[in-house]
């Protein structure tokens, strides 16, 4: 008597187009499905640890992951005020998370594009700010000085990694810069033109006219150390700016003082 194994069952098969269509479905289904999650809940994840509480702190968050804002918001200790952010679908396909990011509250104004690449890099790109001078105040803690002015950033590129990647190009100018303590001093407007070198990022520091003349050169390496080297001068002769620039060193032949300074940048 001969025995007969039974035929393997068959899976249906599908047509390739209607297997397009469903992956094509699924797809977009996992999108609608991240672009309403209530951007809360991944906030809620993200600062569970202390560190990033520290660097980051939202209250008031409404609207979803993929547009959203919050009515407070505080940077690395910095209050920003209201910041809203609309996620960059085309950055997704590039393997990053990208979306454009504007802030604005307690004098501070922000606008411009942010994308994190999945080694951790932050970039950004076409940033447009204004900022307080007495609003970085938290970055100086420790230090007896209150600056006094506004900071004002135009910025084309920044990519920055945490002890890796620090290259910057575009401007940063301090108008009506001065401190109020331990005495006041102005020092009139200052510029800051930085690009991109082999190892981090080199700025070029001036002056445009005011009571202080300043030429230097800022070096700021990917692990964060800088190097500042200045030469400074008061263009009155006869005022408390050339006295106090007077206690940082003795003025050479032409007048101008020299002032160096090597370190890291604060909380990095």
């Amino acid at each position: 008597m001969k025995f007969r194994l039974p035929m393997p069952r068959r899976w249906p098969r599908f047509p390739a187009a209607s297997v397009k269509y469903v992956v094509v479905g699924l797809v977009a289904w996992l999108v609608f499905l991240v672009a309403t999650i209530p951007a809360s809940i991944p906030y809620g994840y993200l600062v569970a640890g202390k560190p990033a509480q520290r660097s980051l702190a939202l209250t008031g968050i409404q609207g979803t992951l993929w547009s959203g804002s919050a009515a407070s918001a505080r940077i690395g200790g910095i209050a920003v005020g209201r910041l809203e952010w609309d996620m960059r679908m085309l950055q997704l396909l590039l393997g990053r998370l990208g979306a454009h990011v504007s802030m604005q509250g307690n004098g501070l104004r922000a606008d411009g594009d942010v994308a994190l690449k999945l080694g951790g890099e932050m970039q950004l790109s076409d940033v447009v700010a204004r900022v307080p001078a007495q609003a970085l105040m938290p970055l100086f803690y420790g230090y007896p000085i209150s600056l006094v002015g506004e900071f004002s950033a135009n910025l084309e590129q920044f990519a920055v990694k945490q002890g890796q990647t620090f290259a910057a190009r575009g401007r940063v100018a301090w108008q009506g810069a001065g401190v109020s303590a331990p005495q006041a001093l102005a020092f009139g407007d200052l510029l800051l033109t930085l690009e991109p070198t082999d190892d981090g990022s080199k700025g070029v520091l001036a002056d445009k006219g005011g009571p202080m003349q300043i030429e230097g050169l800022l070096n700021i390496a990917a692990s964060g150390q800088y190097n500042l080297d200045a030469r400074l001068a008061a263009r009155e002769e006869q005022s408390p700016l050339k006295a106090a620039l007077g206690m940082l060193g003795r003025p050479d032949a032409q007048g101008k003082v020299t002032f160096k300074r090597r370190g890291k940048l604060p909380g990095w």
